[in-house]
This record gives C-alpha cells, structure tokens and sequence, in this order.
C-alpha cells in the first residue's frame, strides 16, 4: 500500500508540539533530542526544521562542557546555527556550565553575545571561579529586546562596567536579577522601567556598604513591584541607610535576608512603600541574637506606611518583645496571612488574638479580624530563642482555644461595626511543634485535632 506524505503544514505542528508540548518551556542541545534530532532523520524533514523558527526559540545551555577539543568544536557550532535558524525572531537564552575553563567559556560566550540584538530573556550562572567573561560585556553592546536578565556568576569592575552601560541601554527591560561580589563603584538601577529587581549582596566585601550606593536611582522606579534584597552576610559590615527616605508608591512585594537587625533596622528605614502587599522578612539565624534596640520603633513606624495595603507578612528569626509584636499585628487591620518564625510568641500574643463575642455574636475583644491563615513554628533553635515562658499544657491549651475562637466563629460573628469576621482556614504549627503539644499538652493536641476532622487546614510550616 502506498504510504502518503503527511502535509508540511501538519508535520509543522507536530515538530512544535514535540519541542514545546505539554508545558515544556525548553529545547535541549543535544543531537538526540528535538528540534535536533528532527535535522538527522531525512532531508524533508531536515527542510521543515530548519525552515520554522519557532523551534529555535529558546537555547538551553545547561550543560557540562566537552573535554574534547573535536567535540566541543561541534557544541559551537551547533549553537551558531541553532541561533541562525531563529532568523531575527526574538531569542531566550539559558547558560549554566559550571565548567572552570574560562577559555572555552569565553568562546561560547562569544557566539551567544553576536546575538545579543535578539536577546529577549538572558539568564546566566557561572561557576564561582569563573570571571563573568568579557564577552558578554563586550559584545552586549546593544539589547533593544531584552525585557529579563539573570545574573549569577562572579562579576568584577574589570567586566560589569560594560555590561551595566548594555543594560543600562535596554529600553525593555522590566525584570533584573543579579548577584554581586566585588566593587559596588558605578553601579547604577539600568532601567527606571523595572518591575521586578532582585539584587544579592552576600559575598559583598565593601565596608561600609552604603545603600546609596547598592540602590543608586532607585527612586525613579516608579514602576518597582517586586523587589528581593539579600544583604551582605558579614554581621560586621557597617550599612548606611538612604536619607531621606524613598518612597516606592507601586511596591507590593518585598523579600528581605539579611544578617543582622541592624541591617534590618537600616533598610527598613530607608523606604517607604505605601502599597506593600506581601513581604518576607530573615534574619541570619546564626546572628538573631544581635538584638537591634531600634528595630521595635522602626518595625512600627514602616507598619504605618503599609497599615491599609498589608495582607501577608512573614517574619523569622527576629528577637523582639511580645508586646511589639502584639502592636505590629494591630497596626495592621487587613492582614490576612502571618507566619512567625522562631518568634516571640507567648500568652500575651495569644491573648490580643482570641475572639470573643457577646451573646449577640458582636466581637469584644481580640484583633486582626480578616485573619484566614496563621503559620507558627516555635521550637526548631530554642538553644539560640529560649522560650519567654514553658511550653507546657498551660500554653497549649490557650494556643488551641485561641484557634477555636477564630475556627467556631458564631452565626452571623461581625465587628462593633458591623463588619464580617473572617474565618480561620489555615492554621500551620511545625511538626516538631506538634509534638511537643502532643506530648506537653494531650488535651489540647485532641483538641486541634478535632478541628481538622472538621475541615481546618493544617500543613507542616516548612
């Protein structure tokens, strides 16, 4: 029986469905694997790979560079046509080699950067030991697509100079991502554009560390939404914090790690975000007991800033009284979601938190009314946190009946003024925390457990 070609429009689908089907996001360079292998199995079908760009869209170069020399001559030129087949479409470019052999890198490199016009999404991470080389400096002259950049590798003044000026030069560019390990000389926000900044300062070694000089321009990001700051991880370094202060008015997610509260005092300071949704705030667990005497007044003075726009906060390894704590979560109506972390949480906290209600179903007392989900996790380092109190039946009978008078809401439970109480849905305690409760306080673990038989959620914090 004769057997009938199938239409190029059809093989066409299929080639792409193979490449990108079933939510891949990624082609492999690899000559077994598509879009390559469609190029070794006959000419027609070798035709209609090369001929559609859309299976060259993305290069993925996470990979272990070849020891032979022929061999990687191969790798070079296979990435040289697979970027030619893109035509001038638009290209998203993935590199990891962990490869040290800064030659071969460089050369790779190389042939990546000649396309660097066609740049939509670029994201690198190097080996630690390899100098981001200067090819991507020196050849990124130019990135009038690039709308997301990922940096990880070991950047110096001797080839960021360049690159910084190239993306400073990206009229696109909404999405920046980079680590930092040397000299902050120069550094400049490339794109008052950006919505996404996330910058990571960890193997920083500059003393002091000037904010200034870490967010230079960033008040004319006015478009700023997301931003994650990892400071330097010397407790020792000195910070200098902004002044004054900038406000960052489209700023709704904000992801802090830092090394001490000083440095979280210092930053926290240094801005003002009236739209803040969300945000993530570590201290380095090894340093939590540097206390910071003005972290309290700071914490409650950035809570004014955000007190109406604030619906989920987290907060870990941070030493400070329960009474702070009480008065940060009352500064904050809207809250919907809290995780506390290795944090001062005792009677007191658990008293400003339990509902109770007049007979009419009208709250008396107890705060932070649209509270859904509670996060806990108390005992993983008390060698570093002892507790404020014993963690006996006492405090867990009181912790379980604060969890009840936000899950066994009553009929038609509202505020004084008439506005609705929102029900516990989530309430997380770690699981070593859980077996201490079963252990110290049986009655009160049969309790809780009674509560997810009638539908609370409980999940393991970490």
């Amino acid at each position: 029986m004769k057997t009938l070609p199938i239409p190029l429009e059809i093989l066409s689908k299929i080639f792409i469905l193979c490449v990108y089907g079933e939510g891949r996001d990624y082609a492999t360079v690899h000559p077994n694997e598509a879009p390559l292998l469609f190029t070794r199995v006959c000419r027609e079908w070798r035709t209609v790979a090369l001929s559609l760009p859309q299976l060259w869209e993305i290069l993925d170069l996470k990979l272990d560079l070849p020891k032979d020399s022929t061999r990687f001559r191969s790798l070079v030129s296979t990435v040289q046509n697979w970027l030619a087949n893109r035509k001038s479409l638009p290209v998203s470019v993935i590199v990891s080699i962990q490869d040290t052999r800064a030659d071969r890198v460089e050369e790779l490199l190389t042939v990546v950067c000649n396309h660097s016009r066609q740049w939509r999404y670029f994201n690198i991470v190097l080996h630690p030991s390899v100098v981001v080389p200067s090819a991507l400096s020196g050849s990124a002259d130019s990135l009038p697509l690039l709308a997301t950049c990922i940096i990880r590798g070991n950047m110096t003044m001797n080839n960021s100079h360049v690159l910084l000026r190239a993306l400073r030069s990206a009229p696109r560019l909404r999405s920046l991502t980079m680590e930092w390990v040397d000299s902050l000389q120069d550094w400049i926000l490339p794109s008052p554009l950006l919505e996404y900044f996330s910058l990571d300062l960890g193997d920083l070694h500059q003393d002091p560390c000037s904010l200034h000089q870490v967010f230079p321009g960033i008040s004319q990001c006015r478009n700023l939404a997301t931003l994650v700051f990892s400071g330097p991880s010397d407790p020792d370094t000195h910070m200098v914090s902004l002044s004054p202060h900038v406000e960052l008015p489209q700023l709704n997610d904000l992801e802090l790690h830092v090394a001490t509260q000083e440095h979280l005092e210092i930053f926290l300071r240094s801005f003002s975000l009236p739209r803040l949704e969300y945000t993530y705030t570590e201290v380095n667990v090894q340093h939590m007991g540097l206390q910071d005497i003005s972290l309290p007044a700071t914490l409650l003075a950035s809570a004014s800033y955000f007190s109406s726009s604030l619906h989920t906060l987290n907060l870990n390894f941070i030493r400070f009284s329960d009474i702070t704590l009480v008065q940060i979560l009352q500064n904050l109506p809207n809250l919907v979601s809290v995780g506390l972390f290795l944090m001062v949480f005792n009677t007191h906290a658990i008293d400003a938190l339990t509902h109770r209600f007049s007979s009419e179903g009208i709250l008396v007392s107890g705060q932070n009314t649209k509270l859904s989900d509670v996060h806990l996790c108390f005992d993983d380092f008390t060698h570093l946190l002892p507790p404020y109190e014993p963690f006996g039946a006492t405090f867990y009978n009181r912790l379980v009946n604060m969890v009840e008078s936000r899950w066994r809401l009553p009929i038609n439970a509202v505020d004084t003024n008439g506005n609705d109480i929102v029900r516990l849905r989530l309430f997380d305690l770690d699981d070593s925390d859980m077996r201490f409760m079963e252990e110290e306080g049986p009655e009160a673990f049969s309790k809780f457990r009674g509560f997810l038989d009638e539908g609370l959620i409980h999940r393991d914090f970490a």
